[in-house]
């Protein structure tokens, strides 16, 4: 199961954040992520783990980024690149707005 979707030939921004044991975030300066399939798209991270951005390019699927820094492989995270064709078109009515008038006054 993904645990996001984007539209083929949408982006994915992220960041990478290291934790120590205690759960207190520490600078990278070796911020890296591995596509399970680099065929789905292009991926770009700066070292210190800012300004991470999955392009989704080409093809329907699932990829899973997996982060890694100061010697640690991290929790992948799935992203299912979803079809972006339109499949069905609807009427939505929209809710009725109120005006009040400013009470009179006496």
């Amino acid at each position: 199961m993904a645990d996001s979707s984007i539209p083929l030939g949408g982006t994915f921004p992220y960041t990478v954040v290291a934790k120590n044991a205690e759960g207190f975030v520490l600078p990278l300066t070796d911020a890296a992520v591995a596509l399970s399939n680099p065929a789905l798209g292009t991926n770009v991270v700066n070292p210190d783990g800012t300004g991470g951005l999955f392009t989704s390019t080409v093809g329907l699927g699932l990829e899973t980024l997996t982060p890694s820094g100061g010697g640690v492989t991290g929790t992948p995270y799935a992203l299912q690149i979803v079809d972006n064709v339109v499949a069905s078109v609807t009427i939505v009515p929209t809710p009725a707005t109120l005006t009040v008038a400013p009470a009179a006054a006496h």
